[in-house]
């Protein structure tokens, strides 16, 4: 499925209007601290490809998103789309999330893993200017470690 392009400023596909408010005047935010963020970040270019690759969600009780793929996929907490498989079924399967550039981006849940409080997302939609429809962007994403971690070496979050 192609990642649809949504001209800025529209109305934003499956949102309310005070979702879409709530959305506005977050990205207003994020838009005008991009200098300042810049300013105040150490110049490391692992420190700043990590902030591109890092979205939020745009909803009220907003969470945080990692891009692990340049293709747009995303990963997340399992719990941001339902805390059990009933909330989970209920609910929305497509939220939209921003960049700290205030760029919005619609994900669609792919995978839903309640166990390991893991969501595998992929973006299906952006609001960018001068795109064509289909055209897929490349999005920041991190990038593998040069030295993995080894089989069964404990994780720390």
């Amino acid at each position: 499925m192609p990642i649809r392009i949504v001209p800025p400023g529209s109305n934003l596909p499956g949102l309310s209007l005070s979702e879409l408010a709530l959305l506005r005047r977050k990205q207003s935010k994020l838009q005008s601290t991009v200098t300042s963020t810049h300013q105040i970040l150490p110049k490391s270019p692992v420190i700043r490809h990590a902030l591109a690759s890092t979205l939020i969600f745009a909803q009220h009780e907003a969470g945080t998103a990692i891009c692990i793929d340049p293709a747009g996929w995303i990963l997340t907490c399992a719990h941001c789309f339902g805390d059990n498989e009933a909330e989970y079924q209920a609910g929305a399967k497509r939220r939209w999330l921003l960049c700290y550039t205030g760029l919005a981006v619609q994900v669609e849940c792919n995978f839903w893993d309640p166990k390991r409080d893991l969501a595998l997302l992929k973006v299906v939609a952006i609001e960018i200017d001068g795109s064509k429809e289909g055209e897929v962007p490349v999005f920041r994403h991190v990038l593998p470690s040069p030295n993995p971690a080894e089989v069964k070496t404990p994780s720390s979050a």
